[in-house]
């Protein structure tokens, strides 16, 4: 199997996908031939990659439209589902500071194979059992695979397109690894929504469907090429460092704050959306309710994929902007139900999110030199999951004390509210 590390002179210098990457610059030393065969095998390493990265995210939001069924069969409340969901958060926040950086030491094929393995178990444990301490375990080992995921695939596509394509355009490792990401997320409630609502065993054949489109994956590493190159010397293992800027600690902190804010509304979304629908608008099916929640992440991808259109200057703006519209739509269903507007209020505020987490992401990597920028995205992806969490556990406080949809406006009018200071502090720079 070709491997890039085995010649130097094809190693990618990577693009800003993500924190990881490494490569160097390509030289003239070996054959024609074998330059065309490694690049070949960069390509097909690029798609096999990716089609991984999206399997993966999508099966992390598969159960997104069937916990109200779970809730039928455990007899629990939506508070317990905001316990379950924060489990998959905690399960990417330990991944991430402990092993998501890891592949610049170890490679990134065992991290990716680690990734899906870890996959593959959480689909066994949805499939054994629909009790409470399964489901559990099962979120949290979903959002240890992710978390071990995300910035491992990010840096192998950097790396591999710019080995099969040398001279090619800079964003396309980037556009893809978004829409693997974000994309992905969305794509996995549609498609569990829609099987489960015509399955004979909702709990059961979209995690089986998953469960088969994850080994699928298997063929697919094998024949990726690696492109880390290992340490010279043995590297003593440590947790992701953390860091704030030294001289700017206000603007890296907004921009953290910026992250959190934009994965708290898709945390909303992905967690809470099937009783919201149930409790506002009566809809109950599955499929219905996973296209809402794809309509939401699709956006929120598409959104990020063009924010390169946009001036930089005008960019944190029209996150903010579309930010508040799209909270204050969903904010007053409550009050005035129209469920065409909740979509249209989630789809505008999937844009703000993914505007804002690219607006977030850009500012880190203006504040930083290159050799701390890895930390600092970091703790920027660290603050951005806590915000996936802390929002949704609080709305499982308020559930007993309030109804969910009055809790859920409450949280988006505290978002909206919370978003001014960061936006005042980000546009002064």
């Amino acid at each position: 199997m070709t491997d890039l590390r085995e010649h130097p002179d094809t190693r990618p210098t990577p693009a800003v996908a993500g924190p990881h990457g490494t490569g160097t610059r390509p030289s003239t030393g070996i054959r024609a031939s074998d330059r065309d065969r490694t690049r070949r095998r960069a390509g097909v390493g690029f798609w096999g990659v990716a089609y991984t990265f999206v399997a993966i995210m999508a099966f992390s939001t598969v159960p997104t439209p069937l916990y109200p069924l779970y809730e039928q069969a455990g007899g629990f409340g939506s508070s317990t589902v905001t316990v379950i969901f924060s489990m998959y958060a905690l399960g990417v926040l330990l991944s991430l500071f402990l092993a998501g950086h890891i592949s610049d030491w170890y490679g990134r094929k065992p991290l990716l194979w680690s990734s899906l393995a870890v996959a593959l178990v959480s689909t066994a444990l949805f499939l054994s059992s629909t009790d409470l301490a399964v489901l559990l375990i099962a979120r949290f080992t979903t959002g240890l695979a992710v978390g071990v995921l995300t910035a491992t695939a990010t840096a192998a596509l950097t790396a591999l397109r710019s080995a099969h394509r040398p001279g090619g355009a800079p964003g396309v490792a980037e556009t893809v690894a978004v829409f693997a990401n974000i994309g992905g997320l969305g794509l996995g409630p549609l498609v569990s929504g829609v099987v489960a609502q015509f399955a004979p065993a909702p709990l059961v054949w979209p995690y089986v469907l998953f469960a088969i489109l994850l080994v699928a994956a298997v063929p697919l590493l094998v024949l990726t090429p690696e492109t880390a190159g290992l340490p010279a010397k043995t590297v003593r293992y440590r947790p992701q460092r953390l860091a704030l800027h030294p001289t700017r600690p206000a603007v890296h902190l907004a921009a953290i704050a910026l992250g959190l804010i934009s994965f708290s509304v898709f945390g909303v979304f992905s967690s809470l959306a099937p009783q919201l629908l149930g409790d506002v608008f009566g809809i109950t099916a599955t499929a219905l309710t996973g296209a809402t929640v794809f309509a939401v992440f699709a956006a929120g991808a598409v959104a990020q994929a063009l924010a390169g259109r946009i001036p930089p200057q005008h960019r944190l703006k029209s996150a903010a902007v579309t930010l508040w519209v799209g909270l204050a739509l969903v904010a007053v269903q409550p009050f005035l139900p129209s469920y065409p507007l909740f979509v249209a209020g989630g789809m505008v505020a999937g844009v703000g999110a993914g505007l804002a987490f690219k607006t977030a992401v850009g500012t880190i990597v203006a504040l930083t030199s290159p050799e701390k920028r890895a930390s600092a995205l970091a703790t920027l992806f660290l603050g951005s999951y806590i915000g996936l969490s802390l929002p949704v556990l609080g709305l499982g406080a308020l559930a007993p004390v309030i109804t969910l949809p009055l809790a859920v406006a409450a949280l988006t009018a505290v978002l909206a509210a919370g978003l001014v200071p960061v936006y005042l502090t980000l546009r002064r720079g």
